[in-house]
């Protein structure tokens, strides 16, 4: 399993996690509830993040992250 996107906001995180499943990728997210240890940990470390299950679908996973990314940044 490997971290394939993590962010502070958890509407992008959730986002991201249907387009690669929408995409056939499996995923585990993460820290979805850690919100509420800010304070005790660092910020960053309370982030959702989104793990590749198989770890030979993470190139193509951060491919399309990339691809969802740019269409976010770009809408038409």
């Amino acid at each position: 399993m490997k971290l394939v996107y993590t962010h502070e906001h958890p509407v992008l995180v959730a986002t991201v996690t249907n387009h690669l499943i929408q995409n056939g990728i499996e995923v585990l997210t993460k820290n979805q509830y850690a919100s509420g240890g800010a304070g005790q940990l660092a910020p960053i470390e309370t982030w959702p993040e989104i793990w590749v299950v198989n770890d030979d679908e993470y190139s193509r996973a951060k491919s399309l992250i990339i691809e969802l990314d740019k269409g976010l940044d770009n809408p038409q």
